[in-house]
């Protein structure tokens, strides 16, 4: 069954030389996308539409202006796998990375999801779109899938077409003459499109006797009666129909990315920076600009003019002239491991490790967000990037005023340190004074920081030998102090968090011995917490993936089983103090999740990140207020790996597996008066349906909202340092046009403040 949405393009509208977003209004989302990693394009009549790792944005021709599409906007998933335009019916078709389906016509969105719901197992990959006489061929590990676009149906499904009858995956599909052909796992195979094609004895298979090698071909289109294929290592072969393939070129011998037909020109993208274009007499024109990195797919309007979808620099053109980039503004890659907030900007990581702590070889560095603004730093990409030195697996940072550096831990290599004029240093274990050690393979890994009361830089260093310390102080006056572990789990610290007392709470590796190291290094105690009654701290699981204090001081604990809850953390190393469990419907809270992390709000509530999407508590977790998933809301994936609030504004940024996403809440930190008082939006105009916010109170302000005649129309208290209003009075009428007071009050009555809000119907 198709489901229909109508199409709305993003709100966000982005030009080639800025990249601008507006403040969004509480309870909405926005994306925070890579779209610089171009690898698919289709091309309109007056529109080129090109997806990203995790995106899609369309550029306008004509005005040279640009358009993210997402599920905000109403499309049905993130991660596209493919794109196609059919010009007959007007329809972009998109295939997901779930397999799920959506078409896009006359502005309305179209979700096919019965490919993505089949029941059958295995992979459904799809790996190409073929379009011909108002059909779709949707090349997938299943097999051929035959898509009806008018119809919005699947027409057909050929599988099963390997040379015994077994599955056989089908990596692109063209038709030439009265045959449909097919580049598979097993090579070329062709049928005649008048023939039984749901069985695989009626499909001929070629072999090397017959000029193809069988291996190696994910590439294959036609044109005027000949089919080409690409073979990686091996070129360009061509078949006229005559049962032998010939060479078409053999020199410079590539990888192949891509091969299609435009134009009436074959256009082929290489591995190694090139587009091949073959005119009508198989001609060779190479094509090569400092832009090309890696061109993943090329395509040409019926100007003539090139379009290529390139993994480093965008959508590329040569439209101008000189060939252009273009992408909307997001962070340089899709990566994002933890997120935070520090020194008034958002900060997203790329690196991380493996559940045996390994490295993953990340090298695309971080992402800053400040002024609705990213940027992005790393060593690859001098471009579109600040440059910084080549330090992979960076995974977490912290701010430090006192000497205004940014100090980043990078699972492998030490620290990397950045001042306030842009220069870095790294940071290992050989640089003079430095305590930190190295693993038996030689590498640094810094896992978590922390900046104490006084500004001291507190490091965690994992995978220490025996003998060796694994909690470092970096201390104002340039000295250092160490701490050896506590316990044998100690010797694999992750995060530390710095608490009002001063103590540290550092996270042990789960797979590892888990549990935390609470150390107060002021008066010389340790204690470790773990699962088990008694003494051991009464954990739901040794697997602590978080640690957060709340504003009542409680330290909020995530582990593989759920939510534990340290109450008197003043208190904690007096052995009869131990972890309780919140009552959530008459159950542990969350017991059955596994909980990557809690944040805690301007309002106190929590917001708890889950490998099943994220959750929202009041402040002691006995109601639920909001659960958001990838199915009912525009969470781009349910496995939230970390979450960083902005104060001022209460946006969430939350990191996923698939990239980042913000949703703006209803709270954020209370302020110390009501000089900075905002309503937002202001006036409220007929079309807006939302909820008008009021931040910069101070914490748990009183607020009262009347008309211009002193009636009361509605009264709340503050989440933190903001209140939001439905635009209603409390019969449910909605407040009809004028202008309206705000009247403020702090919890004592010695601070005060008006002001107001036109509302315009």
């Amino acid at each position: 069954m198709a489901i229909r949405m109508a199409f709305i393009y993003s709100c966000f509208h982005l030009t080639i030389s800025t990249a601008f977003a507006q403040d969004i209004p509480i309870g909405t989302w926005r994306n925070h996308l890579s779209y610089q990693t171009a690898r698919q394009i289709a091309i309109l009549p007056d529109e080129i539409y090109c997806a990203s790792a995790n995106g899609l944005f369309s550029l306008d021709q004509a005005t040279n202006s640009l358009n993210t599409l997402s599920k905000i906007e109403g499309l049905s998933e993130n991660t596209i796998s493919q794109i196609e335009y059919d010009p007959d019916t007007q329809t972009l078709v998109i295939a997901y990375d779930n397999s799920n389906i959506d078409l896009i016509r006359n502005q309305e969105i179209i979700e096919l999801p019965l490919i993505k719901n089949t029941d059958i197992q295995g992979s459904k990959t799809i790996h190409h779109i073929y379009i011909n006489d108002r059909l779709a061929y949707l090349s997938s590990d299943l097999g051929l899938i035959i898509l009806d676009i008018d119809k919005e149906e699947i027409r057909e499904t050929l599988q099963n077409l390997g040379s015994n009858g077994s599955t056989l995956p089908i990596y692109a599909a063209t038709i030439s003459q009265d045959s449909l052909l097919l580049a598979t796992a097993e090579g070329v195979i062709i049928a005649s499109l008048n023939d039984n094609l749901q069985d695989f004895n009626r499909w001929k298979r070629f072999d090397a006797a017959q000029g193809l090698d069988a291996q190696n071909i994910r590439e294959i289109t036609s044109r005027n009666g000949n089919v080409y294929v690409a073979v990686n290592q091996s070129g360009i072969f061509k078949y006229t129909h005559q049962n032998f393939w010939e060479a078409v070129q053999l020199n410079n011998i590539r990888i192949y990315n891509d091969l299609n037909t435009s134009q009436d020109q074959i256009l082929i993208c290489t591995q190694d920076g090139f587009v091949l274009s073959l005119d009508q007499q198989d001609d060779i024109d190479l094509i090569n600009d400092p832009l090309f990195s890696s061109p993943q797919e090329a395509g040409l309007d019926q100007a003539g003019n090139l379009w290529i979808a390139d993994p480093l620099n965008g959508l590329l053109t040569n439209q101008g002239g000189a060939f252009t980039s273009y992408f909307p503004n997001g962070p340089a890659r899709g990566e994002s491991w933890s997120i935070t907030y520090t020194n008034g900007e958002i900060i997203a990581f790329s690196g991380g490790f493996d559940a045996s702590y390994n490295a993953l070889q990340q090298n695309s560095g971080y992402y800053t967000f400040r002024d609705n603004t990213w940027k992005s730093f790393n060593a690859f990409d001098s471009r579109n990037s600040t440059a910084t030195p080549e330090v992979k697996d960076l995974v977490q940072g912290v701010y430090n005023p006192f000497d205004k550096k940014l100090y980043m831990a990078s699972f492998g290599q030490g620290l990397l340190l950045r001042d306030e004029n842009g220069d870095y240093e790294i940071m290992d274990q050989n640089t003079p004074g430095s305590p930190l050690e190295a693993d038996i393979n030689g590498a640094v890994k810094t896992a978590g920081l922390a900046r104490d009361f006084d500004n001291n830089l507190w490091v965690t260093n994992h995978s220490v030998s025996s003998g060796q310390n694994s909690l470092h102080v970096l201390k104002t006056d340039g000295t250092w102090q160490s701490f050896p572990p506590f316990v044998t789990a100690a010797r694999n610290p992750l995060d530390v968090l710095v608490d009002n007392n001063n103590y540290k709470w550092v996270r042990l590796s789960p797979n590892r011995g888990g549990g935390i190291w609470v150390l107060d290094d002021q008066g010389g105690r340790n204690r470790y917490l773990t699962s088990g009654g008694g003494s051991s701290g009464n954990l739901p699981s040794s697997r602590v993936n978080s640690i957060a204090q709340d504003k009542e001081g409680q330290i909020w604990i995530g582990t593989d089983e759920g939510v534990a809850v340290i109450f008197d953390a003043f208190n904690v190393f007096d052995f009869s103090v131990s972890a309780l469990t919140p009552i959530f419907e008459l159950r542990p809270l969350l017991r059955a999740e596994k909980v990557n992390v809690i944040a805690i709000d301007g309002g106190n509530r929590k917001w708890i990140g889950t490998d099943n999407g994220l959750w929202l508590f009041n402040p002691d977790g006995s109601v639920l207020l909001e659960r958001f998933r990838e199915d009912n809301s525009p969470l781009i994936s349910n496995v939230v790996r970390d979450i960083s609030i902005h104060p001022e504004s209460g946006e969430l940024f939350i990191a996923t597996d698939k990239g980042i996403v913000s949703y703006r809440a209803g709270a954020t930190e209370g302020s110390d008066s009501f000089s900075q008082v905002r309503v937002f939006p202001n006036p409220v105009r007929p079309d807006f349906e939302g909820l008008v916010g009021i931040s910069g109170l101070v914490n748990n302000a009183n607020v009262k909202i009347t008309d211009v005649s002193g009636r009361l129309f509605f009264e709340g208290q503050a989440q933190g340092g903001t209140l939001t209003w439905n635009l209603r009075d409390y019969n449910g009428v909605k407040a009809r046009t004028g202008i309206y007071l705000i009247f403020m009050t702090n919890a004592d009555g010695s601070e005060t403040e008006v002001t107001q809000i036109a509302v315009i119907e």
